[in-house]
């Protein structure tokens, strides 16, 4: 995934550098030499991760960063574009993309939630935000949608595990009053979840190509335009490689070192390490409270061995 990015953001940097924006529109110019900015920390920031010299919050909001860069200059593309299909096209892909990140921080703050156990307000009002602004981008993907695109949405994106999600999310919106989640564990709300948000990447795909061929029909265009539209495409495929590394990065691999330690607890092994512990953000939270059903399990071990000491006597 990491060459992949690297080889999409050269194709970026070589289209970038083979024209002058500002002859088009000073403000994507701006956001062009800005993006690429960030874009040039990237090799330092990926460092800085693998030796953990940076924190949770600080790397995921480098990425979001970015992230946000490209949709903004999403934005700027369909201000500047004189033909009204493309610009719907880029404004519902723009508001899909963004629909993916909110699905993405709902997968996490969710297991956080089914971990816990617990009804905690900050945690469910994080969870409530994800879900909400998620609504609303899908409204937005829904408005200015091609009917080929909303159609894909609802071939795509539908079926047992969109349902559960929908079921469980329920769930977590009513803690507050049943303080019950229903015996669902993280892991398998992080599987469920994870199936819906590759649902939605299916779709994006589709969307990517449609716009390529978009594209492709219109180049008797103006040679700007074109070019606008070009690295529109590449800036799509870097966020996509992004955001699915950054999710791996900072999400997935640490609750799957967390779900693996409550395997083994729940196997009745209490003699293993509870990683994750030492992290300040949502999933330190959830490795505290695996940490408590181990301690609740060494306690139990030693009053059922002083009752067997007891019976002995």
């Amino acid at each position: 995934r990491l060459t992949l990015t690297d080889d999409a953001r050269a194709r970026y940097e070589m289209l970038v550098g083979s024209q002058d924006w500002g002859a088009i529109d000073d403000d994507l110019a701006a956001q062009i030499e800005d993006l690429g900015g960030r874009l040039g920390g990237l090799s330092a920031h990926r460092a800085r991760v693998d030796e953990r010299r940076i924190t949770v919050p600080d790397n995921v909001a480098y990425y979001t960063g970015v992230i946000l860069g490209f949709t903004d200059l999403f934005s700027r593309m369909t201000q500047i574009t004189s033909d009204g299909d493309v610009a719907s096209e880029l404004t519902a892909y723009r508001s899909l993309v963004l629909a993916k990140e909110k699905a993405g921080l709902e997968r996490a703050f969710g297991a956080a939630m089914f971990n816990t156990a617990t009804f905690e307000p900050q945690l469910f009002n994080q969870f409530s935000r994800q879900v909400h602004q998620q609504s609303a981008y899908i409204a937005d993907f829904q408005a200015y949608a091609s009917e080929d695109a909303k159609d894909a949405f609802a071939r795509h994106v539908q079926g047992a595990a969109v349902d559960l999600v929908a079921e469980w999310r329920a769930v977590l919106v009513g803690l507050g009053a049943s303080n019950d989640v229903r015996g669902i564990a993280g892991a398998d709300w992080f599987t469920a979840t994870t199936t819906r948000i590759d649902l939605m990447k299916a779709v994006e795909d589709e969307m990517a190509f449609a716009l390529a061929a978009t594209i492709a029909g219109k180049r008797s265009d103006a040679r700007s335009e074109l070019l606008v539209f070009a690295i529109g495409g590449l800036l799509l495929l870097i966020a996509q490689f992004i955001f699915g590394w950054r999710l791996g990065e900072t999400i997935s691999a640490p609750l799957g070192r967390l779900r693996t330690a409550m395997l083994q607890l729940s196997g009745g092994d209490l003699t293993v390490a509870v990683p994750e512990r030492d992290r300040t953000d949502e999933i330190g939270a959830m490795a505290e409270a695996v940490d408590v059903f181990k301690e609740q399990g060494v306690e139990r071990e030693r009053l059922e061995e002083a009752q067997r000491d007891t019976e002995r006597r």
